[in-house]
């Protein structure tokens, strides 16, 4: 049998409100104290109804919905970066996450140490989205929910990590333009849906993350899902 992949866009605009620290240190957002680059709409569409998918973790197969968007509001932001290799299990421990400080609000250079994170709030903000078979689709189950695609915008530092189940990818800012996509993000897929968690952060260690920079540090974000 022929196998028919379903293609499920994750189409949006990635708006976050982002702050300055207003200490005496100076860091890698080290000058303005209030810049806005707007609020935060992600959305989710299936152009198969053999799939539903809902925003949020609660799935629901009776449904027809195609598309979901985010009702996340507008988060303030300070840069951050991993301090290790972040999996399923470790994505949402603080100790898992640094910040540092630079000389020059025109530099993202770090000057000094990274300081470890005590807590992530004002630093990573998380999206959920549910995804599964249609339960008018006819189908028990489906094999291999992939992420196919994942486009960030160029020269802002926004960058995520997409986790469902043990399964954990990291994507950062300005990575190569051909990635190296985990291959299966759930093995299946069924009437009980599958949540796929996105953590998004500003990478204080992308060379565009700086404080004259601020303002320019928004976009597009966008994610292909597909199944075998």
């Amino acid at each position: 049998m022929k196998k028919t992949k379903i293609i499920i866009p994750a189409l949006g605009m990635l708006l976050l409100s982002t702050a300055a620290s207003v200490t005496g240190t100076v860091a890698w957002f080290s000058a303005n104290s209030q810049v806005t680059a707007t609020g935060m709409t992600v959305t989710a569409k299936s152009d198969s109804k053999l799939l539903v998918i809902n925003y949020g973790s609660t799935f629901d197969a009776t449904g027809e919905a195609i598309s979901a968007t985010s009702s996340h509001a507008a988060t303030q932001l300070f840069p951050v970066a991993p301090a290790t290799t972040l999996t399923s299990a470790n994505v949402a421990t603080a100790a898992s996450w640094h910040y540092g400080y630079s000389a020059s609000s025109a530099s993202a250079a770090l000057n000094g140490q990274y300081v470890p994170c005590t807590s992530l709030t004002d630093y990573v903000v998380s999206e959920s989205f549910s995804i599964g078979l249609s339960s008018k689709s006819g189908l028990t189950s489906a094999s291999n929910l992939k992420l196919t695609a994942i486009t960030l915008p160029e020269n802002t530092g926004v960058s995520c990590v997409v986790v469902c189940g043990d399964n954990c990818y990291t994507h950062l800012s300005n990575a190569d333009t051909a990635p190296t996509l985990p291959e299966a993000l759930a093995a299946t897929v069924t009437t009980a849906g599958v949540v796929v968690n996105i953590h998004y952060f500003i990478n204080g260690d992308d060379a565009n993350v700086y404080t004259n920079n601020i303002a320019a540090l928004t976009g597009n974000v966008s994610f292909t899902f597909a199944i075998d």
